[in-house]
């Protein structure tokens, strides 16, 4: 990893140090793990105790969290958010990342009819399906399988197992992880006529995803019944979540790990939704919507609000009834107590 100076960092975030600034960085690492040649942070007033104690030969502190008075003549730089700061801190020392060379490894399959773009990587044992066209720069990593009659826009990334089914539409500067799935059929069945058995439903329509978004490994985003299933731009998608038919998604949305989003549901921009939490189908989400984790979603929600809970509720209420709830063995007990004394007297 490379070094650098405490003041070097302190320009670099735009940061004002305060204590000795003769410090070496070579890392970042927690409070409790921190060395002397280590950078921490401190984003919480609960952490700030902590700082005392460790380590650290410095720290990255928000400016709203003042400094205890014990730890007066350690080393900082104080930036307006420590969290932002600490993003930039973070790429001066991530290793550089080894992009494979533009080319073709000899074991990919590519359709004649596909249009590959300027300097993309595809690589071994991909597949790329009749009449699909990659933008420029895409890269592809091994096992990679796109099927026919997709587009995609340039500087995509789509690691190793990813697929993306036939007829999707894919913006530019995509990430798709490992193993995540585009486009496979959504998940609708009916009786049978005859009521012994169950149809499967065709879905004959399509996804669409935005610019910017990232998708993380194994998860599942479904072909419409019809028209199409869509990803707005700059949305980020965790790992192992279910996106089901014909659901809507705008811009900028963040969903944590293993949230389920049933069919025709409808979500606004900016919305953030916690990991595990599920969602009925065909309902709206309004804009800038927090979902807290674990929520079970049955009914729309106006832009703006907070919601959790089983079923989830808006915030406040759902505060009160945890309270009371909490309150239910001594109701119960003191409930027992009165009963017990009506029947003596």
């Amino acid at each position: 990893m490379p070094s650098f100076t405490l003041e070097q960092l302190a320009q670099h975030v735009g940061g004002q140090i305060i204590g000795p600034a003769d410090i070496t960085i070579s890392g970042i690492e927690v409070l409790d793990k921190a060395t002397d040649q280590h950078l921490s942070f401190i984003r919480s007033a609960k952490f700030a105790e902590q700082w005392c104690d460790s380590q650290a030969g410095a720290i990255l502190l928000s400016e709203s969290i003042p400094v205890p008075e014990s730890c007066s003549s350690r080393s900082a730089i104080v930036v307006e958010d420590a969290d932002l700061a600490l993003n930039k801190v973070i790429e001066l020392f991530a290793p550089e990342k080894l992009c494979p060379q533009p080319g073709v490894h000899p074991s990919a399959v590519i359709a004649a009819t596909a249009k590959i773009g300027k300097d993309c990587c595809i690589g071994p044992h991909c597949v790329v399906g009749d009449n699909v066209v990659l933008g420029e720069g895409c890269i592809l990593h091994n096992s990679v399988s796109l099927h026919e009659n997709s587009t995609f826009g340039d500087h995509c990334e789509f690691f190793s197992g990813v697929i993306v089914r036939e007829r999707t539409q894919v913006g530019s500067h995509v990430i798709i992880h490992s193993n995540a799935v585009v486009a496979a059929d959504g998940f609708g069945y009916r009786p049978s006529e005859d009521g012994r058995g169950i149809v499967k439903i065709p879905h004959i329509g399509h996804v669409v995803i935005g610019n910017g978004v990232e998708i993380g490994a194994n998860t599942c985003i479904d072909r419409a019944k019809f028209a199409a299933t869509v990803i707005g731009d700059g949305t980020k998608i965790d790992n192992l979540c279910q996106i089901a038919h014909n659901v809507t998604i705008g811009r900028c949305c963040l969903i944590a790990a293993q949230v389920g989003i049933a069919g025709s549901t409808v979500i606004g921009d900016g919305v953030q939704i916690g990991g595990q939490a599920g969602l009925r189908d065909n309902i709206r989400i309004g804009s800038a919507v927090k979902l807290g984790a674990c929520s079970a979603v049955m009914s729309d929600i106006p832009d703006g609000e907070t919601w959790m809970g089983v079923p989830a509720r808006e915030q406040s209420i759902c505060g009160r009834e945890m309270v009371a709830a909490r309150k239910l063995p001594e109701i119960v007990k003191a409930y027992k107590e009165f009963t017990k004394q009506m029947k003596s007297d």
